[in-house]
């Protein structure tokens, strides 16, 4: 149940007093939302949120404006994205300050060198098996002179492909949920 603020102000109000019984209700959903997320997970309730019901409701102005929850039906519930909480993540992880200009030179200096990389040696290509998994092409030697000349591909650019692979893979089941 809810208690109005003033207790009688929620009847002596009138029509104003609808409003803000119209906004104690529609508050229900959200505060139950809240309660579940605090909610550890594997606790009763703990990974669920609702997202669609009907409330009823009784006003018990002879109670000083207790608004009572009699029922619901059609609650449809779903799991709770495991999405990182942002205060959280800030109190865990190190500050990092860098100098913007510096940094993004740095930056850009990789990037260009990954793009020659792909552009001699290739691969990155993503294909999706059936079974929807991801595969990712491997570079490989291209042309003739490469062969002849017996080159190498830089370990680290083989890194790069697997790195990235593991990246989108963690934005498919980790961010998107959480979108």
């Amino acid at each position: 149940h809810l208690r109005g603020a003033s207790g009688a102000g929620v009847a002596a109000a009138g029509a104003d007093g609808a409003v803000g019984t119209a906004v104690r209700v529609a508050a229900v959903p959200r505060k139950i939302n809240e309660a579940l997320a605090r909610l550890a997970r594997g606790k009763a309730g703990g990974p669920w949120e609702i997202v669609a019901g009907q409330f009823r409701f009784v006003l018990d102005e002879a109670d000083g404006g207790t608004l009572w929850l009699v029922s619901t039906s059609g609650l449809r519930c779903r799991r709770r994205p495991a999405c990182l909480d942002e205060d959280q993540a800030l109190q865990d992880g190190i500050p990092y300050f860098l100098v913007d200009d510096e940094f993004a030179a740095a930056l850009k200096a990789e990037e260009q060198r990954i793009a020659g990389l792909q552009r001699r040696f290739g691969g990155g290509d993503t294909e999706t098996t059936p079974s929807g998994e991801s595969l990712v092409s491997s570079p490989s030697l291209r042309t003739p002179a490469d062969r002849l000349n017996n080159e190498r591909i830089p370990e680290e650019f083989f890194k790069y492909h697997e790195i990235g692979a593991q990246m989108m893979g963690f934005y498919r089941d980790e961010i998107m949920p959480c979108m």
